[in-house]
């Protein structure tokens, strides 16, 4: 068994609702499969484009905002999105060239998936303590 350990790395969160629009009670969400399957083609696509590939671990959850602005009781229903950067990965590239790539490809497929959930914030977090809110 070998271990490398990576010092120079990256991990981000995120979440996103999987039912469009506001003022709604989860009648029109996906289940965890199919969003599975549809973050699967878009990294596919933006792989095809970019030679990156962005793997991630996905779990459901709920997204909790105030009723007034939209949100049902109980939350909305939601996946949250983690994944890690690994530049061993690539070894043709060098972490400082690796990183800002995975960062931004990231940031596409949900931008993507954005679009395809018909969503209008999604807010990431990276371990290097930069956040990105993504709006439409």
């Amino acid at each position: 068994m070998n271990r490398k350990i990576i010092k120079d790395t990256l991990s981000a969160t995120a979440e996103i609702s999987v039912t469009p629009g506001y003022f709604h009670e989860n009648q029109k969400d996906i289940d965890i499969g199919k969003f599975g399957t549809l973050y699967q083609e878009i990294a596919d696509r933006i792989y095809n484009e970019t030679n990156m590939y962005c793997g991630a671990i996905i779990s459901t959850c709920k997204v909790l905002y105030r009723t007034q602005w939209g949100c049902p009781a109980g939350g909305e229903n939601g996946v949250y999105i983690t994944a890690d950067c690994n530049p061993s990965y690539d070894s043709e590239k060098p972490a400082e060239e690796y990183i800002p790539l995975w960062k931004e490809t990231l940031v596409s497929i949900l931008e993507a998936l954005m679009v395809e959930l018909d969503q209008t914030t999604v807010t990431v977090r990276f371990s290097d303590n930069e956040l990105i809110y993504l709006t439409k």
